[in-house]
């Protein structure tokens, strides 16, 4: 890493620049990218899903958010690198001292638009240029090939919706503002437009393409499967982009800031085209499952729940724990799922972490560097996958060998009061995500506990297993509305000592009076082990012996005696306190 990060300066006193800034994401913007592009893991050692490194001369630092502040200490070499907390350090602080005058270089095809235009705002006394080749790719001696993926077309009957009606959905759009087409830049919107799947990411079931849709209709994919042209579609290549806008000089296309990258907004504006900003309407549209989606969306988390629940009962009386490490749980879960046929693939690496691993929120168990399980305690296991019929996220948190402290079971149980909060939630229509965020926290804080991260993401149908725009945050001033998946995945973490989280998936969905309430999709028990009932209240108690009620009725039939039999054990109805 040391020799890189010399290679990287020199390259930049090449290109005449006193700094580089390296972003984790690629020209999709994603969560996940491709090997090839994992420049930020590459040069600095920091693996997590967010975040980026500014590279000087005589100095360098990697910020990311609250969820990697322990992730940032254990991966950084300090010698090399600061790692900062955005709540605590933000860039413009950093470098407030040496940024008047710098000139500091990019890639813009690693930086949207929007994040272009706010680091310039942000840090306007520094001059940021962006540079025609990566500069970290240049130095990056055995950097990966791409690899492409099979791509294959979603079932109308599973979408909902036929992809020539989504398409005309977007002209309707396209007729109201006026432009010529629109250029979709987010592999999400594209994928869920079309109806198309792919595997070009490990754990992310889509095609890496854009899409441009002009009034007429008619769409043109950039990206490399030559497959999608028996749809109908032309299909050119990322690479030629510039020959399709230039075709488009001096008529107005509209685009998305937020997705479109940088360096295709230079290619615009070279090719003298009008761009309109506007929100990637798909991104919206998508957000609201259809009755197809929703449908899929609950068949999957039933098979989810049938190998989760053969894993959990693997576990807990047949593995011999003085043998496994966490990493070793990772890929047992994986091959229980694997042996659906409907199973497409995990949507996220499994997060297994013991004891004070679980205190990371992204922890990555590694082989030959993670905690054995001989010694028990608090285990937190964070996993989904996606299948045919949709895509899962949960999260449970064990008693392993019955040895949580009781600090735990306390914790444990106040976070479940605060995922029950949620679940049982009631809200008006316009209600927004910020003030779900806050009602679910109310259990917590009234015991002065609290997490950093958001309680819950979006979730796309065999898409991101994080999606946005909606989410249960702090910072979502957008209503929930009916037909959203979110997570539920309220937490507490002690340094040093464990974490806890409880995560299910929750569909909103009209109720009575013209309210809204959750219906929980995820039919996993929570462990009884993390629970003490006298920190509950009996209408909290009562929702957890119903929804453990509900999971063995409808799980039972699905499962071998032995593993019934267990079942019925784990959800046997817990006593009401006096």
């Amino acid at each position: 890493m040391n020799d890189m990060l010399d290679k990287l300066r020199a390259a930049m006193r090449a290109e005449g620049c006193d700094g580089y800034f390296i972003p984790r994401s690629d020209m999709f913007g994603g969560e996940e990218v491709r090997p090839a592009d994992e420049r930020l893991a590459r040069l600095t050692g920091f693996t997590g899903s967010a975040g980026y490194a500014l590279i000087l001369q005589e100095r360098a630092a990697v910020f990311s958010d609250s969820r990697y502040k322990v992730q940032l200490q254990r991966q950084l070499d300090p010698n090399l690198y600061a790692g900062f907390d955005t709540a605590d350090m933000s860039l413009s602080d950093w470098l407030v001292e040496a940024a008047d005058g710098l000139v500091i270089g990019y890639d813009g095809w690693t930086l949207s638009a929007a994040q272009a235009q706010r680091l310039s705002e942000t840090i306007g006394v520094a001059r940021w240029q962006m540079v025609a080749d990566n500069l970290v790719d240049n130095c990056w001696d055995d950097r990966p090939d791409y690899n492409r993926g099979a791509v294959w077309q979603m079932p109308d009957r599973q979408a909902g919706k036929t992809a020539q009606d989504k398409i005309q959905d977007v002209v309707e759009t396209l007729k109201l503002s006026g432009a010529e087409a629109c250029l979709i830049t987010a592999p999400d919107s594209v994928n869920w437009l079309l109806n198309l799947r792919g595997r070009d990411l490990d754990h992310t079931p889509f095609h890496l393409c854009f899409a441009l849709v002009d009034k007429a209709g008619d769409v043109t994919v950039l990206g490399a499967d030559e497959a999608l042209a028996a749809a109908g579609y032309t299909v050119i290549p990322i690479a030629q982009i510039d020959r399709l806008l230039d075709s488009y000089e001096g008529k107005l296309l509209a685009m998305d800031k937020a997705s479109c990258p940088q360096a295709v907004k230079a290619i615009a504006e070279a090719a003298k085209i009008q761009i309109l900003w506007q929100a990637d309407t798909v991104q919206t549209s998508k957000a609201v499952k259809s009755d197809a989606e929703i449908d899929g969306f609950r068949a999957a988390h039933i098979t989810d729940a049938v190998s989760f629940i053969a894993f959990w009962h693997w576990l807990e009386t047949e593995a011999d724990l003085s043998t496994l490490c966490e990493s070793d749980l990772a890929v047992r879960l994986t091959a229980f799922r694997a042996q659906n046929a409907d199973y497409i693939c995990d949507s996220f690496p499994a997060i297994v972490g013991l004891n004070e691993n679980g205190a990371v929120v992204h922890y990555r168990a590694m082989a030959g560097a993670d905690a054995a399980l001989s010694e028990g305690g608090v285990l937190l296991i964070d996993s989904g996958a996606h299948y045919r019929s949709g895509t899962t996220d949960i999260t449970r948190t064990f008693s392993l060998g019955g040895a949580a402290p009781e600090a735990a079971i306390k914790a444990a149980t106040h976070v479940l009061a605060a995922h029950i909060t949620l679940a049982q939630a009631q809200f008006p229509p316009g209600t927004t995500g910020a003030q779900l965020d806050a009602m679910c926290r109310m259990p917590l804080w009234a015991q002065a506990l609290d997490y950093g991260h958001g309680t819950g993401h979006g979730v796309g149908h065999v898409l991101s297993v994080h999606e946005g725009p909606v989410s249960i945050s702090k910072r979502c001033q957008l209503p929930i509305e009916a037909g959203h998946i979110l997570s539920n995945e309220p937490g507490f973490y002690q340094e040093g000592a464990f974490g806890i989280r409880h995560e299910t998936l929750i569909l909103a969905q009209p109720h009575t009076d013209g309210f809204l309430r959750f219906e929980t999709l995820t039919y996993v028990p929570f462990d009884t082990g993390l629970i003490d009932v006298r920190y509950l209240t009996s209408g909290q108690i009562g929702w957890i012996n119903e929804y453990h009620q509900t999971i063995y009725e409808m799980l039972s039939p699905f499962l071998p005696a032995v593993t019934a039999d267990w079942l019925r054990g784990k959800t046997q109805p817990l006593p009401f306190t006096a």
